[in-house]
């Protein structure tokens, strides 16, 4: 790891939710980029992060390619920070891409 970061990814299978968990560790977690996408327009299509099993934020997806966003999340030390992009419908899958400091 650098100044930069680096990338944690993930792709699901169709209709398959996708997640994402990035280990408690003692130093907490910076994230200052992600990237969630569907293959084609998505019923239902949301994506949720969690840290330490309480949903911090939540947004529905409406669309199908690259949604690009720069949170510069800050998590706190010693929790598991979990991503789950949900099921897109049938043939449908998802990818996420988190940029981890």
């Amino acid at each position: 790891m650098n100044e930069y970061g680096y990338p944690v990814t993930g792709i699901s299978s169709a209709n398959t939710n996708l997640t994402l968990t990035l280990a408690a560790r003692p130093q907490g977690y910076k994230i200052p980029h992600y990237e969630v996408s569907y293959g084609a327009t998505p019923t239902g299509g949301r994506l949720l992060v969690a840290v330490g099993g309480t949903t911090v934020f939540s947004t529905d997806i409406t669309a199908a390619g690259p949604g690009p966003r720069n949170p510069y999340w800050v998590f706190p030390a010693d929790v598991a920070v979990v991503f789950t992009v949900l099921a897109g419908g049938a043939g449908i899958i998802s990818r996420l891409n988190v940029t981890v400091i």
